[in-house]
């Protein structure tokens, strides 16, 4: 189980570097030892930093829950990570979080690898339950993160550059959203014009029925303003039937291409755009 990254991508590479995030399969603590012993044999639930040409791993970082993480179907690596502009210390810098709603912030060339400390430049608990929180990509623009977690609203946090220290996120959100989503929240696009006119887009996949995928209520689209996620734009329910999408499925990411919006469903691709267009 593997996700990766590249601010808004599946994938991390950078300067022939591949940077992503690993999970562990259901239950398996296989790959390491429970505490106070701080042995890894394998890179479950782990930020990693691979050379592009050899696959190689050059820098790793588990948490030092690693164990409980393990036991409890609580993959790090359920969310991906996303890389950030640094500073003159750390000119790049990596993010992401995982189900236990803790987002960690590295630099990705010296990760810490693993040990009774974690050696991070921040962490940032988020989210609302014990665990399944976080099961998706951030999403970085104009100096602000956004996430959005399972049972929980849309939430933005700054991303301020420091002097002689890692870039930091705001310890509380600057700004949230007013709709919370189940059915592991959302992983969120954004479309812009530069530093401006920024529109988040998400899908709402809470009427989702694992059980019976059939019996599954639509999903729904939402646009809010990117500068104050309390507003919202546009949602998929407001005319009635017309923008009304296909039945809700797991972990759909709307795309922005053209001047139009593409929503994958469980039972059809629909594209929304301007009606005048």
């Amino acid at each position: 189980e593997i996700s990766a990254c590249l601010v808004g991508s599946e994938m991390c590479i950078r300067d022939r570097n591949v940077y992503l995030m690993s999970g562990t399969d259901n239950g398996d603590q296989a790959w390491i030892s429970a505490p106070p012993t701080y042995t890894q044999t394998g890179y479950n639930d782990a930020f990693l930093y691979l050379n592009a040409k050899t696959l190689d791993v050059e820098s790793y970082f588990s948490p030092d829950n690693n164990y409980v993480l393990a036991t409890n179907d609580a993959d790090l690596g359920s969310g991906s990570n996303i890389l950030l502009p640094g500073n003159s210390l750390y000119p790049l810098e990596t993010l992401g979080g995982g189900k236990d709603g803790n987002v960690f912030v590295l630099n990705p060339l010296s990760m810490g690898g693993f040990s009774g400390t974690n050696n991070v430049l921040q962490t940032l608990h988020i989210g609302t339950q014990q665990y399944d929180n976080i099961f998706s990509t951030p999403v970085y623009w104009n100096g602000t993160v956004y996430f959005h977690s399972n049972q929980d609203v849309l939430r933005a946090f700054s991303w301020t550059a420091g002097a002689d220290a890692g870039q930091q996120l705001s310890t509380t959100p600057i700004s949230s959203g007013t709709t919370s989503f189940s059915m592991h929240g959302a992983t969120a696009s954004l479309s812009a014009n530069g530093n401006n006119n920024g529109i988040i887009w998400e899908i709402d996949n809470s009427t989702y029925v694992g059980t019976n995928p059939v019996t599954s209520g639509p999903s729904i689209l939402h646009a809010v303003d990117a500068t104050n996620l309390g507003n919202e734009l546009y949602n998929s329910t407001q005319a009635g039937t017309r923008d009304q999408a296909g039945l809700a499925l797991k972990f759909t990411v709307p795309t922005i291409a053209n001047g139009r919006v593409f929503v994958p469903t469980a039972t059809e691709l629909d594209i929304y755009g301007l009606l005048n267009k």
